[in-house]
């Protein structure tokens, strides 16, 4: 049995988008989630089913978004992989959100954008700091049951500006600001214990 979800616009999500987030939008709709049997799913189908939800939630709010440039966030496997191995890119900005030890979500932007927000914190990472880092993030989310993803940020013409690492509970937004400027919604600070927060909530509805 297979089901077929559509965004708030009518269309499945982009085949490239599914692909780079290691779904399959033939089942499921855009989402690439598959039917389980009987037996218990594994750690990575887990996850990649929890990640689709996310890919379902974002895609139907930020469909409903109006009065600004609101781009949206993907889940993305060579993202993840590229954080779970501990790469720097050189193109990139990097902050966190949240407590220096353990932050609840660490991004990276574009070097030719400007992020619009006083919450995130920057860091010049290391190869030895932003391993400790991620490692701190990953046993803070084992606590919890909960994994770290990596996802994608794209402008509000699809274009990709940077990227994020957190768990799947995080909620965020990300618009676009005058010029090169990006605002991107900071987690609730207490993810772990009281789950993702209002972020979402906080964008303004449809008139």
């Amino acid at each position: 049995m297979k089901w077929r979800l559509h965004s708030s616009r009518g269309k499945l999500l982009p085949a490239a988008i599914c692909r780079s987030a290691g779904f399959d939008r033939r089942t499921i709709g855009g989402f690439g989630l598959r039917r389980l049997g009987r037996s218990n799913p594994s750690p990575k189908n887990i996850r990649s089913i929890a990640a689709a939800a996310v890919v379902l939630a974002i895609v139907l709010t930020f469909g409903g978004c109006a009065g600004g440039r609101y781009g949206n966030i993907f889940p993305d496997a060579q993202t993840t992989q590229d954080f779970d191995s501990f790469r720097i890119d050189p193109g990139m900005n990097y902050y966190y959100s949240g407590p220096d030890l353990f932050p609840n979500a660490l991004i990276g932007l574009k070097k030719e954008y400007v992020l619009d927000s006083d919450l995130w914190k920057p860091i010049s990472p290391t190869p030895a700091s932003f391993r400790d880092m991620i490692l701190h993030m990953q046993e803070k989310a084992r606590d919890y049951r909960e994994f770290q993803h990596g996802f994608l940020m794209y402008d509000d013409l699809g274009k990709p500006i940077g990227v994020w690492y957190s768990i799947l509970r995080a909620r965020t937004f990300v618009k676009m600001g005058e010029g090169n400027k990006v605002v991107v919604c900071t987690p609730d600070l207490m993810i772990y214990q009281n789950g993702g927060g209002n972020a979402i909530a906080d964008v303004p509805e449809k008139k």
